[in-house]
């Protein structure tokens, strides 16, 4: 028989019950936040944050397992997995820092980085982005002015690079980008239409290393659904220029996809064959660096992209002092693991 003393504990493990099915519940759309955003806007803006999702998802399943809600439990578990998966596949998982003090003999080195068309101190920072002792540096979002000074090599004569490939800034639909080469680089002319005419930025670049393709990428941000659409294909039709120029050839790319690693643009990436150089291991993203927001939840949206045979062997992230963007610098070596 039962008394008055159980009917409070009878309550309290409904109410249990019922938040832990009510939990699993509201899990289920964020944690496949990532399969909706292949169609709405919305759901992949929520993708961007699908890392955080997935240990908030997995933190609670491990609470209802300990109230013994073994059923929940399991099945937030289990979106967890789901939700870290895209975030996790075709990944590093560990890579030391780049010694940014000396550079291996046989490694190549690429430095890309978001400048900023707004950024005031851009001169000192593509000077400090030079003095990595990379061996291309690819500088995205230019200004016109900055674009015109790089070109006219009135406000960067330096001549470790030489060889300086640009794409063109055409107003409210195409941001200048410039790749800067201690070697030689021929342009890869794109055909197949305006979009990836405007748009692509990639160069043959002959290393003593051996030969490889280099290049930019920069999509709209998805300010709005139209601008998502957009962007979604520019980064098919670049990924899928990349795959095909790069043949036998290796290709990094410097790229501010404006899109996180479970987000659409970064899965399309992957679908064509390029994999990011960034180790799972590191925490955090590079946007925005002005410190407004903490590093946990800073959005990792600029990496350089790799496909062939190259592989990275160091990375690191630095501050730009001018930029809301930290640039991405990796030691890369030709061959086989």
């Amino acid at each position: 028989m039962s008394t008055h003393r159980d009917r409070p504990n009878r309550k309290r493990s409904r109410a249990v019950t019922t938040l832990a099915r009510l939990g699993t519940a509201l899990s289920a759309p964020v944690c496949l936040a990532w399969v909706l955003g292949e169609r709405f806007y919305w759901f992949d803006l929520i993708a961007s944050q699908q890392l955080l999702i997935g240990w908030f998802v997995l933190g609670l399943g491990f609470l209802a397992l300990a109230l013994r809600r073994w059923w929940p439990g399991a099945a937030m578990l289990a979106l967890a997995g789901l939700a870290i998966w895209p975030v996790a596949t075709g990944r590093v998982w560990v890579l030391p820092e780049v010694d940014l003090d000396t550079k291996p003999d046989g490694v190549v080195r690429v430095v890309t980085c978001n400048i900023s068309p707004e950024n005031e101190r851009w001169r000192e920072d593509v000077r400090a982005l030079l003095g990595l002792d990379a061996d291309v540096v690819v500088v995205l979002e230019l200004s016109p002015v900055m674009l015109r000074a790089i070109e006219r090599r009135g406000a960067l004569p330096d001549e470790r690079y030489p060889h300086r490939v640009f794409r063109r800034w055409q107003q409210g639909r195409v941001s200048a980008c410039a790749l800067l080469s201690r070697w030689p680089a021929s342009r890869v002319e794109p055909t197949g239409g305006e979009i990836i005419e405007e748009h692509a930025l990639l160069a043959l670049t002959e290393h003593r290393a051996g030969r490889f393709l280099a290049g930019g990428m920069h999509p709209p941000s998805p300010r709005t659904p139209g601008r998502w659409t957009m962007g979604n294909l520019i980064t098919v039709a670049q990924a899928e220029l990349a795959a095909e120029a790069s043949g036998p050839a290796p290709l990094v790319l410097g790229a501010d996809l404006n899109a996180t690693p479970a987000q659409k643009r970064a899965r399309i990436m992957r679908e064509h064959g390029l994999r990011m150089a960034k180790p799972l291991t590191r925490v955090g993203g590079g946007f925005p660096s002005d410190g407004r927001v903490p590093e946990a939840l800073r959005l990792h949206l600029d990496d350089v992209w790799r496909s062939g045979d190259i592989r990275p062997v160091a990375w690191s992230r630095l501050p730009v002092a001018g930029s809301d963007h930290d640039a991405v610098v990796v030691d890369f070596v030709v061959g086989s693991e």
